[in-house]
C-alpha cells in the first residue's frame, strides 16, 4: 500500500500533535506520533480595506528588514524599517484601487509579497490644519523637466517628495534628499534628466510628516488623474 498523505489547514498557531494509529496489519507499537510546530504567517495584510480607513498590515519572524506600500504613485511606506519579530504597520488608502506590499527581509532572509484591494469609502476631505498642493505642473528644460508644485502647509514641518514612474509602474526616481517645508504658502521643484531615461513617466508627490518618509501627511499627494507625465526622447 502507498503512503497516504493527509493534509490540514491549522486556523491558530500554537503546536499540534498528530497521531497515526494502525490497525490493520498489526504493528508494535501500533501507532506513532509528531508534533508540529504551527507558527504565525510571514507576511498577513487585512485585506480587503476601505478608502480613509485604517488598514492593517504584520509581519512575523523578521529581525531586520524594510516594508513597503505603494497605492498607484502614492508611496504610503517607504521601506519602513523592521526591527521587532512582531512587526505590525498601519496604512491609510485616500483612493480606490490596490495597494502592492513587498517586504525584504535581511534576518532572516526572506522576501513576500501582496496585494491589497482598496474600495468603497467617499472621496477625500482634507481638513483644516492639513497640507494642501496645487498647481502641480512639469516644465520641458534643456536637460529633461522641472517639476513644481504650489503649496498650503497648515500642518506643521513637512518633507516633499516627488516620484518619476515608469508605465509599469516601478519608481525610477525620487527626490534624495526630501524637500524640508515649513509653514505657509510656497512653491518646491524637483528636475527630471532624461539622460539615458527614455520613455514616457508618470511623476506624483507626497508630503510626509518625517525626514524618514515613513509617515505621509493624510490627503497630502495628488489624486490619480492629477499626476503629471512627461516624456523622454531615446
Amino acid at each position: 500500500m502507498p503512503p497516504i498523505k493527509v493534509s490540514y489547514k491549522p486556523n491558530s498557531t500554537g503546536t499540534v500533535e498528530v497521531i497515526a494509529t494502525c490497525i490493520k496489519p498489526t504493528y508494535n507499537p501500533s501507532s506513532n506520533s509528531i508534533t508540529v510546530l504551527v507558527k504565525p504567517q510571514f507576511l498577513m495584510c487585512q485585506n480587503p480595506c476601505r478608502v480613509n480607513e485604517r488598514c492593517d498590515c504584520s509581519v512575523n519572524g523578521c529581525k531586520d528588514g524594510d516594508f513597503l506600500a505603494i497605492l498607484g504613485n502614492i508611496v504610503l511606506k517607504n521601506k519602513e524599517s523592521i526591527s521587532t519579530e512582531t512587526y505590525t504597520t498601519s496604512l491609510y488608502p485616500q483612493t480606490t484601487g490596490s495597494i502592492d506590499v513587498d517586504v525584504t527581509c535581511r534576518n532572516p532572509k526572506v522576501q513576500d509579497h501582496t496585494s491589497i484591494l482598496v474600495g468603497g469609502g467617499q472621496a477625500t476631505t482634507i481638513p483644516e490644519g492639513n497640507f494642501v498642493g496645487s498647481n502641480f505642473r512639469c516644465t520641458s528644460t534643456s536637460s529633461g523637466y522641472r517639476c513644481s508644485l504650489d503649496y498650503d502647509n497648515r500642518y506643521g514641518p513637512a518633507y516633499l517628495v516627488f516620484f518619476f514612474s515608469n508605465s509599469g509602474g516601478e519608481i525610477i526616481d525620487h527626490t534624495d534628499p526630501p524637500i524640508s517645508v515649513g509653514l505657509g504658502s510656497d512653491s518646491r521643484y524637483d528636475d527630471f534628466t532624461c539622460s539615458g531615461h527614455p520613455g514616457n513617466y508618470h511623476v506624483s508627490w507626497t508630503a510626509y510628516s518625517d525626514r524618514d518618509l515613513t509617515n505621509p501627511i493624510p490627503g497630502a499627494w495628488p489624486n490619480p488623474d492629477g499626476r503629471a507625465v512627461i516624456s523622454c526622447a531615446s
